[in-house]
């Protein structure tokens, strides 16, 4: 040990630590997971220590977490999985054969949510679940319209062609 003081002591270890995980970040990715898995309990009850020590402290702590992308991806992994029995790289698959766009009228999405563009909807079977394909925000709009009934999508396409305006006249069926 360089220091015997005890303070500069945790200081130098904090230090090389920080580089260590910054040179390695797979095995501190490892380590880490497995210090978690051994010790969940110890990590629980510190939190809750934390916690009713602080709460003000903790709110404020969680927000910032929230804002983070591990915290993003972490929830956005937990709803496919929960909402579609899928994983990310599945979603990711899906979006490569699809090449980025809609399953149905193969246009991009074009609704902006704060700034961004959409992601793509996840289509699929209410009843079984299985995933179908990814749609843009009006397709999968459409499909929902006519509660996934393709003998309502039939009538509707032979309606609009049955009543298509040919050569400009707009006659209106009577």
């Amino acid at each position: 040990m360089p220091h015997k003081d005890p303070e500069k002591r945790r200081e130098y270890h904090t230090k090389y630590a920080k580089e260590w995980r910054k040179k390695n970040p797979e095995k501190a990715k490892l380590t880490a997971q497995r210090y978690v898995e051994k010790n969940k309990e110890k990590i629980r009850e510190n939190a809750r220590k934390a916690y009713h020590a602080d709460p003000e402290k903790a709110r404020l702590r969680h927000l910032r977490y929230r804002k983070t992308e591990s915290y993003k991806k972490s929830k956005r992994k937990a709803y496919l999985k929960f909402k579609f029995s899928i994983t990310i790289e599945q979603h990711k698959q899906l979006m490569v054969k699809q090449k980025g766009l809609c399953a149905i009228c193969g246009e991009p999405e074009n609704i902006q949510e704060k700034g961004k563009k959409r992601r793509l909807s996840i289509d699929h079977d209410h009843k079984t679940g299985q995933v179908r394909g990814l749609l843009c925000s009006q397709c999968n709009n459409g499909l929902g319209r006519f509660k996934d009934r393709p003998d309502l999508l039939i009538s509707a396409a032979n309606y609009l062609m049955k009543n298509e305006v040919k050569h400009g006249n707009a006659d209106i069926a009577g």
